[in-house]
């Protein structure tokens, strides 16, 4: 029975120098062959990043090739049921839409409600300039 800690067993472990002895060359030429994870592809990626390297024929032989197929079976079976709900991603841009629209109505009234104050903050400075005025008119007297 395979847990799903097992599942990300083989991304997740480092990888182990070559055994085989040879030329600095040959280990290059043999890196650069190797893929590269594509990292669009996995939205669950694994802490680690996933690193190819080639195996040696013993540690080819140490692999359970039914745990392998398993594994691969399961992650299919997974990946199968990953579909994205396409409706609930048109409404929330139906509702980002909407949202927009409300924010530049709110500005639009906040501008409006900015005027009506600076407007009303001008005759209340007007009336008191005319009040003090005719204050020291009549303190003058």
């Amino acid at each position: 029975k395979i847990n799903s800690s097992m599942l990300f067993e083989l991304q997740q472990s480092e990888p182990k120098p070559a055994t085989e002895g040879g030329s600095e060359e040959k280990q290059k030429d043999e890196a650069e062959k190797q893929p590269e994870p594509d990292a669009d592809e996995d939205d669950q990626a694994p802490s680690k990043p996933m690193k190819f390297r080639l195996l040696s024929d013993e540690e080819l032989d140490s692999i359970n090739k039914k745990k392998l197929q398993c594994d691969i079976t399961l992650l299919e079976e997974s990946l199968a049921q990953m579909k994205p709900d396409m409706r609930a991603i048109a409404e929330y841009r139906e509702k980002h839409k909407e949202f927009l629209q409300r924010v530049g109505h709110l500005e639009q009234i906040t501008a409006q409600k900015n005027d009506a104050r600076k407007s009303y903050d001008g005759l209340r400075k007007k009336r008191l300039d005319e009040f003090m005025a005719g204050f020291f008119t009549i303190t003058i007297k």
